[in-house]
């Protein structure tokens, strides 16, 4: 379909803004005739993709916080930065973040399976998609199989495993459940590894989500031998992992092949708001700019 630089503008508006619509201040602009045609396009054949790499987005947003706050966490632990606490504190905040950390594991592996099993026909019969999608569609049959969702709604959505009789769901029950899921969610090439962890939590975290890493300043360790002293200190850092690297990769591509490189706020803010409004043409003058270059 052929149009014109207001029309794509209406469209790159509608895919920037789709979580906050500003249609009213778009047919003030352009008109409802053109808004409405416009509309319509987007309707059939990019609405669709904006709210797959939306949902894709916040998904990855999710794992990316809960896994690298957990990786450094778990460096912090490693190296003794919490050895101030004492064994019940510590105990208490180990806990803390493993169940913080499984719950967000759990929630968003059960929305991923969900975003990647809509009309996934469509992803697979379009080419330059497809090429993108291959290491994800790997990781949805593992979560298909893994029964990811049926351990999200025993231990978040449903208090009770027999409704009628009020029985809840057993730890013991729980707990292997959740190691079946993370064994069947891992590569089968990574699976004895994972049955010979004694810390398959964080192994599966930093094969997959976020690898922690602690460095030393060396002067520092050697001025705290030689004066005896207690100054030197650790850093920790983290380096993303297959899972997510893959994850933004394919929302990456939605936006650049489908939706004209035009990047989907989850987030709206006012000033974003103001800025577009003053001049949405030249709001949007790069992605313009850009498919200027494209159409020659």
């Amino acid at each position: 379909m052929n149009l014109s630089e207001n029309e794509h503008v209406i469209l790159f508006s509608l895919i920037k803004f789709y979580c906050r619509p500003q249609n009213e201040k778009l047919v003030e602009l352009y008109g409802g005739e053109l808004f409405s045609k416009t509309d319509k396009y987007f309707n059939s054949e990019l609405e669709m993709f904006t709210n797959k790499k939306i949902a894709l987005d916040r998904i990855y947003n999710s794992l990316n916080n809960a896994s690298q706050t957990y990786a450094i966490f778990r460096q912090m632990e490693g190296n003794g930065n919490i050895n101030a606490l004492s064994e019940k504190d510590k105990s208490k905040m180990f806990m803390a973040f493993n169940e913080s950390f499984l719950s967000s594991l759990i929630i968003n592996f059960s929305k991923l399976r969900e975003v990647l099993n809509f009309k996934k026909k469509v992803i697979v019969q379009d080419e330059l998609l497809f090429n993108r999608f291959s290491y994800l569609n790997e990781l949805n049959n593992r979560i298909d199989s893994s029964n990811v969702t049926e351990l999200r709604n025993g231990w978040f959505a449903h208090a009770y495993e027999k409704e009628r009789d009020g029985i809840v769901y057993r730890d013991k029950d729980i707990k292997d459940n959740i190691m079946n899921v993370l064994r069947e969610l891992c590569d089968e090439k990574h699976r004895l590894e994972f049955d010979s962890s004694c810390d398959r939590l964080n192994f599966f975290c930093e094969k997959y989500l976020f690898e922690g890493y602690t460095t030393y300043d060396l002067r520092s360790i050697i001025s705290d031998l030689v004066n005896n002293t207690k100054v030197s200190s650790a850093n920790v850092s983290t380096k993303a992992k297959e899972l997510l690297r893959e994850l933004y990769n394919f929302s990456v591509a939605i936006r650049d092949v489908k939706l004209f490189g035009v990047e989907s706020f989850f987030i709206v803010e006012d000033s974003e708001l103001e800025k577009w409004s003053k001049n949405p043409s030249d709001y949007f003058k790069v992605e313009l700019k850009h498919l200027t270059k494209t159409n020659k």
